[in-house]
């Protein structure tokens, strides 16, 4: 036990010794601050200040804003966020009409790629029938040699379906080579009128030369 309180007496003997020391330092502080002068103003640091009472708020939106929870606080955050159920249908309409026009959308697309895929590509016709020549101006045309012959020829039977495919697919490959032509795709009227114009000539040459 002599030993304990000797420790305790230890223990207390420090803690005497460091509150005197922070009592000698707070005194001598306080004295040097003391002796510190301190000037004052002379005028009123108010005065030019017109300050109307009654304007004043008593109690500001932040004061109130300190007092709610944070539950409450939430609550209003989320209420301002809702929507209501109508504005919701009207939302969800809207999303599924955009979905259905879409789809419909596609279908069309498929259905006229589909169509261009089994349809060639011829274009518009129209020029090529105005530009070809009734049958009366080239029936006129031919001399009447050439109509007595024709006249005088026996009628053919009908060919057989492998002559027909071949001329056919003859026909398809002059067809495609006049699309392709760069002549015909700058002035198609006038690619046609000089190439029928060339026929003529050729069939009048020949005209001549069995007539001689």
């Amino acid at each position: 036990m002599g030993k304990v309180k000797r420790l305790r007496q230890k223990f207390h003997n420090a803690c005497r010794k460091q509150n005197d020391n922070l009592n000698n330092t707070i005194s001598f502080d306080s004295k040097a601050l003391s002796n510190i002068e301190l000037n004052t103003p002379t005028e009123n640091i108010f005065s030019g200040i017109n300050i109307d009472i009654e304007k004043l708020t008593n109690k500001l939106n932040d004061d109130g804003q300190s007092g709610k929870s944070y539950k409450s606080l939430k609550t209003e955050l989320q209420e301002s966020k809702t929507i209501s159920k109508t504005e919701k249908l009207k939302i969800r309409r809207q999303v599924l009409l955009k979905k259905i026009d879409s789809l419909n959308q596609m279908k069309k697309e498929a259905k006229i790629r589909k169509k261009r895929k089994t349809i060639s590509i011829i274009g518009d016709t129209n020029p090529l029938h105005d530009a070809l020549p009734s049958l009366e101006s080239l029936l006129k045309s031919h001399p009447k040699s050439q109509d007595s012959k024709v006249q005088a020829k026996k009628k053919r039977g009908i060919e057989k379906a492998k002559v027909r495919k071949k001329q056919l697919v003859q026909g398809i490959k002059i067809f495609n080579a006049v699309l392709n032509n760069k002549h015909f795709q700058k002035d198609p009227k006038q690619a046609i009128s000089q190439h029928i114009q060339n026929f003529v000539n050729l069939d009048k040459q020949k005209a001549g030369r069995t007539h001689s």
